[in-house]
């Protein structure tokens, strides 16, 4: 259980808000707008929304260069290089949130 809520949690949490509670829903951090932001209170108000579409573009933009590094090297290399490290930091996201 522990286990599937270490590699799992982060990424469940900023795609479907599954630790949101009932005050902000099921909210997608990456689409601010319905059917995702379902609760009392609107996560990304106002602005804020134009700002998660922004980030969107920038988190594409980093997916296409990972994938011109893999074609490059290797998916090998980026798992190595980019990924395990990746899976570190989502270790210890989820575990000092559980604290």
């Amino acid at each position: 259980m522990y286990a599937t809520h270490y590699l799992l949690g982060w990424p469940a949490y900023i795609l479907a808000g599954k630790s949101g509670g009932p005050k902000y829903g099921g909210t997608n951090h990456f689409w601010p707008y319905a059917p995702f932001n379902n609760g009392e209170k609107e996560l990304f108000p106002g602005s804020w929304k134009q700002k998660v579409l922004k980030s969107d573009l920038g988190i594409i933009a980093f997916i296409g260069a990972l994938a011109l590094w893999a074609k490059a090297t290797s998916w090998q290399t980026v798992g190595l290089i980019y990924g395990l490290p990746y899976l570190v930091v989502n270790f210890w996201l989820v575990c000092y949130t559980w604290l």
